[in-house]
C-alpha cells in the first residue's frame, strides 16, 4: 500500500475554502513509542508515520488513563471528570458496586457528530469500530447520536478479533450464557439510523473489516447530496486481546525479540494498512484535497505490551505515559511551512471538538454550547495548529478528589489503589495527589539483528483451530502497589514535564515551586468542589444490578446478540 505515500507528498499547497470532510482515527492503547517514526522503524507504520511527518504532530496532547472515559471526552467536549466519568469499570471504588453497563456520556451532551449534521454544513457522518460511550439503551447508541450508521462493537473490546465477540448481563443471576464462541455473544453491530441490527462472524480480522467499511463510506459518500463527510474511524487495535494474523507477525516482526511485541508490531502494521487504504480512497474519490486527518490514541499503551519510552508508567495511571497520547493532524488546509512541524501547547481530547467544529470547520461558539455544564471546556486549537495563535489552554485537570463522591482519606488500603488521584497541568508543572499508577520506566529494548521465528516466548497460534489467528500473553502486569506507596506521589508530587520526561525528579518539596503548589491545589479543590457524581443513566435507575444484567441477558438472546434496552 505505498500508493498513499507520494500522494500525501504532492497536490496544492493549500485547500479550497468550505466546510472540510473530516476523518479522525483512534487507536487503542497505541503507545507514545509505537509507531515506526518514533523508534526507528521497528515496527511498520508507513502511512500514519506520513500523516504525522508530513501534518502537524501534537506532542502535548492528552487523554485520560483508559477509553470509555476519553473516547466520551472526545465526543463531548468535556474532561471526564465533568462528566461523572471516572473510569470504564463502576466496580473502581469497590462499595459503589455500578453495573458498568450504566456508565457512558450522559444524554444532556451534544456529541460533535451531532453538532456537525445539525450545523450549516449539514454534515453526514459515520462511525466505525469501537464505541464504548454507553449502550445500556438504544438512545446511547451511535446512530441515535448523530451517527447515520455504524459497525463495530459497544464495549471496551471484543474477546476476539476474528469472532467479535463479547458477554453482556453479566450480572444476571446464573450468567449469561450465549452461544458465541465462548460461550459469548455476537458483538458486532451493524446499524443504520434508527435500525438497530448485528453482523456474525465471518472470520475477518477487525482491522480489514473496519478498513473495508471505511472505503466503501468513502467510495459512496456523494458531497453534493450527502454533504462533507465526518468519518470516526475507531480501531480495535492495539487493546486485548493481543492478537494478530500470523503472516503479519512473519512479515513484518521477524526483527523483534519477544512474541509479545512481534503481536504489537502486527497490530500496528495492519492498522496502517487500511489507513492508507482510506488515504487512497479518498484520493481516489477526489475528497483529499479538501479533507482533515486526524489521529489520537485514547490513552497510552499498556506496560504488557506496548512501549511509552522515554516517559513513565501506562495506561492506567496518571504519568505522561498512561496520558500523553500519540496524535496528529494532516490537511493541505495546513500552510506548506507549516507542514512537518510539532505543536506544543498543552492539548486534551476534549478540545478536537472546538478545534474541528469551530476552528476548521467555523461554527461559532453558540453552536458548540449545548446548554449541558462545562460546555466551555472544549478549546479551539485550530489557528494555533497552523502557527497563527498561541495555544489557548493553560491549564488542565487531569482528575479530581471531590468528597461528594470520593469520601474517605486517598489511600491505598481505602481506595484499593484506583480513582483516588487528584491531577492537574499548568505549563510545564504537572501536580499529583494519591496513587497515580504503575511508576516503571519500560525501556524499549526489542531489537534484535536476528530473525527470530515466533512461538519462542509464550506466543501461539491455531486460535479456533486457524493457523492464521495468533496471539501472545503479554509481559505480565504491573506490580501490586504498597500501602505505603514509597517514593509514590500519596503525599504529593510535582514534575516538570518538559524538562523531565521521565517524571523521574519530584519538585514537591522545593520552596521555588510553592506558589505554584499552593494555586494548583487551589485549582483542584475548586474542580473537585464542581465535579459531579458518577453518571450512571438514569433511565435504568429502578433496576437492580441483576435486574439490568437480566434484561440485557433476554435482549441478546432475543436478537442473538449484545443490544441494548429497546426504550
Amino acid at each position: 500500500m505505498g500508493l498513499s505515500l507520494p500522494v500525501l507528498a504532492c497536490g496544492l499547497a493549500t485547500a479550497a475554502a468550505g466546510a472540510p470532510h473530516i476523518i479522525h482515527i483512534m487507536g487503542d492503547d497505541v503507545g507514545w513509542n509505537d509507531l515506526s517514526y518514533h523508534h526507528g522503524s521497528l515496527s511498520h507504520s508507513p502511512h500514519l508515520d506520513a500523516l504525522a511527518t508530513g501534518g502537524v504532530r501534537l506532542v502535548n496532547h492528552h487523554a485520560f488513563k483508559v477509553c470509555g472515559p476519553s473516547r466520551s471526552a472526545f465526543h463531548t467536549g468535556r474532561l471526564p471528570w465533568q462528566m461523572g466519568y471516572y473510569d470504564n469499570s463502576g466496580t473502581a471504588v469497590p462499595w459503589l458496586n455500578i453495573d458498568s453497563n450504566r456508565l457512558g456520556a450522559s444524554l444532556d451532551f451534544t456529541l460533535l457528530p451531532q453538532t456537525l449534521r445539525n450545523s450549516a454544513a449539514n454534515y453526514t457522518a459515520h462511525a466505525v469500530g469501537k464505541w464504548h460511550l454507553g449502550h445500556v439503551t438504544r438512545a446511547y447508541t451511535p446512530t441515535y447520536r448523530g451517527y447515520a450508521s455504524f459497525l463495530g462493537y459497544y464495549n471496551a473490546m471484543t474477546e476476539d478479533y476474528w469472532a467479535h465477540t463479547q458477554g453482556t448481563g453479566t450480572n444476571a443471576p446464573g450468567g449469561c450464557q450465549g452461544d458465541g464462541q465462548g460461550g459469548l455473544w455476537n458483538g458486532l453491530m451493524n446499524n443504520t439510523g434508527a435500525a438497530l441490527g448485528h453482523s456474525f462472524d465471518n472470520g475477518t480480522y477487525e482491522s480489514t473489516l473496519f478498513g473495508d467499511q471505511a472505503v466503501q463510506l468513502i467510495e459512496r459518500h456523494d458531497t453534493a447530496t450527502d454533504g462533507p463527510l465526518f468519518l470516526y474511524l475507531a480501531f480495535h487495535n492495539e487493546h486485548d486481546p493481543h492478537q494478530a494474523p500470523r503472516s503479519a507477525i512473519d512479515r513484518y516482526g521477524a526483527g523483534v525479540r519477544s512474541d509479545t511485541y512481534k503481536i504489537t508490531v502486527a497490530q500496528i502494521a495492519t492498522m496502517d494498512e487500511q489507513v492508507g487504504r482510506v488515504v487512497a480512497a479518498l484520493n481516489a474519490s477526489g475528497m483529499l484535497d479538501d479533507a482533515i486527518l486526524s489521529f489520537s490514541s485514547d490513552n497510552g499503551g499498556p506496560l504488557d505490551h506496548a512501549n511509552n519510552y522515554p516517559r513513565r508508567g501506562g495506561k492506567h495511571g496518571f504519568y505522561e505515559g498512561g496520558i500523553r497520547t500519540e496524535a496528529f493532524v494532516w490537511s493541505r488546509r495546513i500552510p506548506e511551512a507549516r507542514r512537518g512541524a510539532s505543536y506544543d501547547g498543552l492539548m486534551h481530547l476534549a478540545d478536537w471538538k472546538a478545534t474541528l467544529a469551530g476552528g476548521a470547520v467555523g461554527l461559532p461558539p453558540a453552536q458548540l454550547d449545548d446548554g449541558a455544564p462545562f460546555a466551555d471546556e472544549s478549546h479551539d486549537h485550530w489557528a494555533a495548529i497552523l502557527g497563527e495563535a498561541p495555544c489557548p489552554r493553560r491549564q488542565l485537570v487531569h482528575n479530581v478528589h471531590s468528597p461528594a463522591h470520593y469520601p474517605g482519606n486517598c489511600t491505598i488500603k481505602s481506595w484499593g489503589g484506583r480513582n483516588c488521584p487528584a491531577v492537574i497541568t499548568q505549563g510545564d508543572l504537572k501536580y499529583m495527589v494519591g496513587y497515580v499508577g504503575d511508576a516503571r520506566i519500560v525501556e524499549m529494548d526489542e531489537a534484535t539483528n536476528a530473525s527470530v521465528p515466533f512461538g519462542g516466548s509464550g506466543g501461539r497460534c491455531g486460535l479456533g483451530g486457524v493457523d492464521e489467528r495468533c496471539d501472545s500473553p503479554g509481559k505480565g502486569k504491573a506490580p501490586k502497589p504498597q500501602p505505603d506507596d514509597p517514593g509514590g506521589c500519596l503525599h504529593g508530587c510535582l514534575f516538570n514535564v518538559t524538562a523531565d520526561v521521565g517524571e523521574k525528579h519530584n519538585l514537591v518539596n522545593h520552596s521555588q515551586h510553592a506558589p505554584a503548589i499552593a494555586a494548583m491545589q487551589a485549582a483542584l479543590a475548586a474542580a473537585g468542589a464542581a465535579a459531579p457524581p458518577w453518571f450512571q443513566a438514569p433511565q435504568v435507575a429502578n433496576y437492580s444490578n441483576a435486574q439490568l444484567g437480566q434484561a440485557l441477558c433476554d435482549a441478546a438472546h432475543r436478537a442473538d446478540s449484545v443490544q441494548p434496552l429497546d426504550f
